[in-house]
């Protein structure tokens, strides 16, 4: 009687949902649209990026205790090849905190474990931290032809 118990029990309980996540594929043209936190538009006849934005955490190179701050990225290659600015907000006339001039990086190094991107200048190591690995990999990909 028991087990005829235990049985009932075990058919009746609520199962947990299984949760299936599929990751785009990094370079296919689904992927290179607006992600939830990120806006990307591709030239139609070469089919390079030609404007990138979203938002990265910098970490800062001020005081002892260097802390990430959220920042809207952008790089606009039909304003200026040369940087990627980055803004409070992104809101339209949303303050420019600063640019990282790309013709002085040196490397593009990517911390997966973290979904972190260094970018290294004689001056300073950029450390950016994304908020997804689908918007990590979009950021490599486009620095590390940039660059």
């Amino acid at each position: 009687p028991e087990t005829d118990i235990m049985g009932f029990l075990r058919s009746t309980a609520k199962k947990p949902e299984q949760k299936r996540i599929v990751s785009p594929v990094v370079g296919s043209k689904e992927n290179l649209s607006a992600t939830r936190d990120m806006e990307v538009e591709v030239d139609d006849d070469s089919g390079q990026v030609v404007k990138q934005a979203g938002y990265l955490q910098k970490r800062g190179d001020k005081g002892v205790v260097k802390t990430f701050k959220k920042r809207w990225f952008v790089y606009d290659a039909r304003k200026d090849k040369t940087s990627v600015g980055y803004y409070l907000t992104h809101e339209e006339g949303s303050k420019r905190f600063g640019a990282i001039d790309l013709r002085t990086v040196m490397d593009v190094q990517r911390v997966p474990a973290v979904l972190e991107l260094w970018l290294s200048t004689p001056g300073r190591v950029y450390v950016l931290q994304a908020e997804s690995e689908v918007d990590l990999l979009k950021w490599i990909n486009l620095l590390s032809r940039v660059v």
